[in-house]
């Protein structure tokens, strides 16, 4: 099982996820970015990576149609 909050796991992760959508014709925006909680009482600040997304509700924003030019000529 690959740890996700790494960084290497989070890039892994966020490929897939990116691979997974351009498979079935979506361009997603997919990224990781690095938190890191700073150090309370005795514990040591440490950094974990999320990953994130432009997409809404895990589906992909809708692709604008084209404009179409309609013809007013007889």
């Amino acid at each position: 099982m690959t740890d996700h909050l790494s960084e290497t796991g989070a890039r892994e992760l966020a490929a897939r996820i990116r691979e997974f959508w351009r498979q079935r014709g979506h361009r997603v925006n997919v990224w990781t970015e690095a938190v890191r909680i700073e150090s309370k009482g005795n514990q040591k600040p440490f950094t974990y990576h999320i990953v994130r997304s432009d997409l809404f509700a895990g589906l992909p924003l809708p692709t604008p149609k084209p404009a179409t030019i309609e013809s007013t000529a007889p």
